[in-house]
């Protein structure tokens, strides 16, 4: 996690993705997700099919529990209006990491990650950054 880190905050500062927090010193995390959001405006979904096409294996990893075909079916009425959890969900991508990733894995999952957002970012209009 720590050689995401490392190459995920410069792409970061350049793409606009909100990352997890640090640790406060002193305290420890799991890990066990390593995970982006992606900005505003661009399709989270295409940039995971653009990574899978690069060899890449990424998720969405999670689905809003009030509107999830369970809740759906069971909620009576209207499913609660949450629309910071919305939010995350629609932007959330789970990078790959497993205990035999190798740097060179997450570098080559980082520069995935950074073609394919260029890629976003011309497609959508949205100005490229540098």
């Amino acid at each position: 996690a720590a050689a995401y880190r490392t190459l995920l905050v410069p792409l970061a500062a350049r793409h606009e993705l909100e990352l997890a927090p640090e640790p406060a010193p002193g305290e420890r995390f799991n890990r066990h997700i390593v995970h982006v959001l992606i900005p505003r405006g661009l399709d989270r979904d295409a940039i995971g099919r653009g990574m899978r096409a690069r060899g890449v294996q990424v998720t969405a990893h999670f689905q809003t529990l009030h509107d999830s075909p369970y809740m759906r079916q069971t909620w009576p009425g209207e499913p609660p209006h949450l629309p910071g959890t919305a939010d995350t969900c629609t932007r959330l991508l789970r990078l790959p990491i497993y205990p035999s990733l190798g740097d060179a894995d997450v570098e080559r999952v980082v520069a995935a990650l950074a073609a394919e957002l260029d890629d976003a970012r011309s497609s959508s209009g949205l100005p490229r950054r540098r």
